[in-house]
Parts: C-alpha cells; sequence; structure tokens
C-alpha cells in the first residue's frame, strides 16, 4: 500500500492544503475549550487557580453504596447458607463467573 502511495507526487497546493486544514482545525478546537471553560466558570463559579477540584458529596453515591449492601449481604448470606439469598429487597440477585446479576423482582 505504501509502495503504491509513494509513486504519486504531492502537489504543492495539496501540502498547503493540509496545513491550512489543520491549523483550522486546532484553532476550532482551542477556541471551543476555551468558551466552554470560560462557561464553566461564569456558571458555576469555578476557580481554577484556586480551586482546581470540586466537592462530591455523600448523597451522590447513593446507587454505588446500594450496590455494595446487595453484594455484601449476598455474600454474608452465602456464608451462613441461607436458601433466601438470592431475593434481596425486591431483587433477584445471581452470580456466575464471578458477575452478579440483578433483576428487580
Amino acid at each position: 500500500m505504501s509502495i503504491y502511495i509513494s509513486r504519486f507526487q504531492l502537489e504543492k497546493n495539496l501540502k498547503k492544503k493540509i496545513f491550512i486544514l489543520i491549523t483550522c482545525s486546532l484553532i476550532i478546537f482551542i477556541a471551543r475549550n476555551t468558551n466552554r471553560i470560560y462557561k464553566e466558570v461564569n456558571q458555576y463559579n469555578y476557580d481554577l487557580i484556586n480551586k482546581p477540584f470540586y466537592s462530591v458529596e455523600e448523597n451522590y453515591f447513593k446507587i454505588d453504596n446500594f450496590m455494595n449492601e446487595i453484594k455484601k449481604n449476598y455474600d454474608n448470606c452465602k456464608n451462613v447458607s441461607s436458601p433466601d439469598c438470592n431475593i434481596y429487597n425486591g431483587i433477584k440477585i445471581k452470580e456466575k463467573n464471578n458477575y452478579f446479576f440483578l433483576k428487580k423482582k
């Protein structure tokens, strides 16, 4: 493939067009990201220099905590060998190859 392509001579105009296309793409990319950051600073009072992070509250993790609770209950139940380990809070749990499949009952 590269031998086939190397047979062709690139025109001077083509090189110039490619350079202009790449330059325009970079300018548009940088301009859009700058605009996005400017809007974030204004809308959310985001201080990029002094506080380059945002706070995450505990209630943002309620699904993750619920999933951990389901898994912990399932593991504890399996250790006791209870027959009702597959259902927790109306959710049916099935384990296969260390993956947990959950289905609302």
